[in-house]
């Protein structure tokens, strides 16, 4: 019957479009065939709106969900879901924070002689588990929330969204997701104790199980292995002295980041042995839970240079790293220094163009610290650095290649607590290596500690 070409169909697109009603000037979307009105289009509420429908549509199985008579669940005596946001952070800025530490390790105090505090990563957790909750569910009042919009907003987070500087954010992965939405329940809870939620309505939440491996769309992250001992020494002649020892220990101790980077002499009871190091703060605290770092004869070796200083100051500090380069750079340098150059860094001090080195490093600063050692020791390409000159285009590419060299070549600190923890269950088993590690369960140690398949391996070669 038709000449030519055979008809193809075009293909049918993955989500309802946003569309305009023009008669009305009113944005809408259109699912099972049914017109659903968003609002003004092109307006900020309409997009949410869009946003909410599209989640919904897609949390119930591309399926518009029943919606809940208000008649059934009255929700006249409980506010909207802002309003509950709005109290529980009021509550997390002060409950989610940790206190502001001068150069000698002691707290900052304010003018009216409270302790200056600044946010936990908790508290940054929670800023980015509530925004989409706010987004989508903001005006609709706590007693009407329930699992499907629960799972609305677990859909939102999967996605890909683009925000309204149009750029994309990837989707969370499963892990991430499971942890946010968990604090979206935690929110609930807490308004319950407040009596600003149901107790019926938490209860609904808690019923949502988490993402299962396999049984979601929501992307993978791939687990964190140990780092190899000589790959990660490797890098020690590239970082500062400070920074080499400060791996060293971390290696032979298997402390976190931060602990290792508050280390003071006043912290280390060396009257036993082994030494025990006590961190004046440390991630488990607030669970009213001792951390005691015990420190074997090497790790005492390599700081026991740094013990005779006061007290009170930290063993390991970026001025001295960079007081030890300057003087190194004066030591080797080949030609006299010119008057000029003298002017020139006397003016550069003067305006003060580079951020002064603090009296201790943190965990940021000493991740940059070992990464930098890894572009050196393991040869970061040429042509994978940023150059002034690079277009935004040739910007983007190189990121995006630097990200896949430093995948593949470069490691970070917590896998050295990840080697000393896997080196920890081999030859002192799991219960030791949660003591030393500090960790309240075996479940986490055993998520840090990789099994000994060389050991297993040999045991099935003699018995199978």
């Amino acid at each position: 019957m038709f000449a030519g070409k055979a008809l193809v169909s075009r293909p049918k697109a993955n989500a309802p479009s946003y569309c305009l009603h023009r008669p009305s000037g009113r944005a809408y979307v259109t699912i099972d065939g049914r017109m659903i009105y968003l609002g003004k289009h092109g307006s900020a509420e309409s997009r949410v709106a869009y946003d909410r429908t599209l989640a919904e549509w897609l949390a119930n199985g591309r399926r518009l969900p029943v919606a809940a008579s208000n008649d059934a669940n009255p929700s006249s005596g409980y506010p909207a879901v802002s309003v509950l946001i709005e109290a529980f952070w009021r509550h997390a800025q002060v409950y989610y924070t940790k206190p502001v530490l001068d150069d000698a390790g002691n707290p900052v105090m304010n003018e009216d002689g409270t302790t200056k505090l600044i946010a936990s990563g908790q508290l940054t957790a929670y800023r980015y588990a509530l925004r989409p909750l706010r987004r989508l569910y903001g005006g609709m009042k706590v007693s009407d929330f329930g699992c499907p919009q629960l799972e609305a907003i677990r859909e939102a987070m999967i996605n890909p969204r683009t925000d309204a500087a149009g750029k994309t954010e990837a989707g969370w992965a499963r892990t991430h997701v499971n942890r946010q939405i968990g604090r979206i329940k935690h929110v609930f809870g807490w308004g319950v104790t407040k009596k600003l939620v149901p107790a019926s309505v938490h209860d609904e939440l808690e019923r949502l199980p988490g993402l299962r491996k396999g049984k979601t769309r929501a992307r993978e992250t791939r687990p964190v292995r140990p780092v190899d001992e000589s790959r990660a020494l490797k890098i020690v002649p590239h970082v500062s002295k400070q920074v080499g020892i400060m791996l060293q220990v971390q290696l032979l101790t298997g402390m976190r980041s931060t602990e290792l980077c508050i280390m003071r002499p006043a912290d280390i009871d060396r009257t036993v042995s082994p030494w025990i190091y006590r961190p004046t703060f440390h991630k488990t605290q607030e669970h009213d839970i001792d951390r005691e770092i015990p420190i074997g004869p090497r790790a005492r070796a390599l700081i026991e240079p740094y013990l005779d200083r006061d007290p009170q100051s930290f063993l390991f500090s970026p001025a001295e790293a960079e007081a030890d380069r300057l003087a190194k750079a004066s030591k080797d340098r080949k030609t006299p220094v010119q008057p000029s150059q003298v002017l020139r860094s006397k003016q550069a001090k003067r305006r003060k163009r580079r951020k002064q080195p603090g009296r201790r490093y943190d965990r940021a600063s000493y991740y940059k610290a070992i990464r930098r050692g890894c572009e050196l020791a393991f040869e970061l390409p040429a042509a994978l650095r940023a150059h002034r000159g690079d277009t935004p285009e040739q910007k983007k590419a190189k990121s995006k290649l630097r990200s896949e060299w430093f995948a593949k070549n470069a490691w970070h600190p917590h896998q050295a607590r990840h080697r000393t923890a896997t080196d920890l269950r081999k030859q002192a088993g799991t219960e030791a290596a949660q003591v030393v590690l500090g960790h309240t369960s075996k479940a986490m140690t055993l998520r840090y500690a990789e099994a000994d398949v060389a050991k297993a391996h040999k045991a099935i070669e003699e018995i199978g």
